[in-house]
């Protein structure tokens, strides 16, 4: 069994790490900056590793090393058995497996962490890394290995990853008091005319949706602020800045005395399907990360 592999030399967990580590910088002069020794070894390495393979896993691009369609699957391939292999020391030895764990801002912080925090009290949680990515970046990392678990829109889960929904993500408005337009009483959608907007910056799906279901209401926001993300927006909001958009677990950040939390005609077509994902080749290899995601899936049920 796998003679092939060992038929001759060229191969061996150094290089794949190397080139793991290549892979994941973007280039070798990335993986090992202001080292020319080292870069020369691992060139040296990701040559031998195209001689045993005979395919070529990188090109250049300019001056850049990028990896080609092989080198990214080998890549793949790579972290796979080298993180197997690392969990299975890791349970010789008693250590607690580390998940890297990605999402967007505002799930991390209003989502995530709280039932972080309760996993903890009750002991089931494991050792755990954020990392606060885009959509893209999310469904990349898990395709590439990088990345464990994750949370993503149920409708952007692609081919190769699996998922199952963990919650249904609701928005508000939240509009500071103090900004409440003078005068006679204003109802609905109306409620917002006059009164400064802190909106996401771009034109992302939840930016464009609540600007669209403003303007169908023939209000137009008058938008004196954009951030880059909504834990961004809720700071803003929070120093009075403007009424934002933002999810309903936020709201408890808002007392009721200083703030208006507005439920507005229209707003539960925002609502945002959200699914726990991951990797399942990568799960059938790794136990621990069964175990893990199970640990999520049951944090996430416990609430519904």
């Amino acid at each position: 069994m796998f003679e092939s592999l060992f038929a001759k030399g060229g191969l061996s967990l150094e290089r794949l790490q190397t080139f793991c580590a290549v892979a994941e910088a973007g280039g070798i002069a990335k993986a090992a900056p202001d080292d020319l020794g080292r870069q020369s070894q691992y060139s040296r390495q990701i040559r031998q590793l195209e001689e045993f393979f005979g395919r070529e896993l990188t090109r250049r691009n300019g001056r850049e090393v990028i990896l080609t369609t092989d080198g990214e699957k080998l890549a793949a391939l790579s972290r796979e058995v080298l993180g197997s292999l690392s969990e299975f020391l890791e349970e010789g030895r008693g250590d607690e497996p580390e998940i890297n764990f990605g999402a967007g801002e505002s799930l991390l912080r209003y989502e995530v962490m709280p039932r972080l925090e309760r996993m903890a009290k009750t002991r089931t949680s494991t050792r755990v890394r954020m990392l606060n990515l885009r959509t893209q970046a999310v469904v990349e990392g898990l395709l590439e290995g990088t990345l464990d678990l994750g949370l993503i829109r149920e409708d952007s889960i692609p081919t190769g990853l699996e998922g199952e929904e963990v919650l249904a993500s609701a928005y508000v408005v939240i509009l500071p008091k103090l900004l409440r337009t003078k005068g006679k009483a204003l109802e609905g959608w109306d409620r917002l005319k006059g009164v400064p907007w802190v909106g996401l910056e771009g034109e992302g799906k939840l930016a464009t949706d609540i600007q669209a279901l403003a303007a169908k209401r023939k209000v137009e926001l008058q938008t004196v602020l954009r951030c880059p993300s909504l834990a961004l927006v809720a700071a803003a909001v929070s120093g009075g800045s403007g009424a934002g958009l933002l999810p309903r677990a936020a709201a408890r950040d808002f007392p009721a005395d200083r703030f208006e939390h507005l439920d507005l005609p229209g707003m539960d077509k925002l609502i945002r399907r959200i699914a726990l994902v991951w990797n399942p080749r990568r799960m059938a290899v790794r136990g621990r990360l069964e175990k893990a995601r199970r640990q999520w899936l049951g944090a996430f049920s416990h609430e519904k």
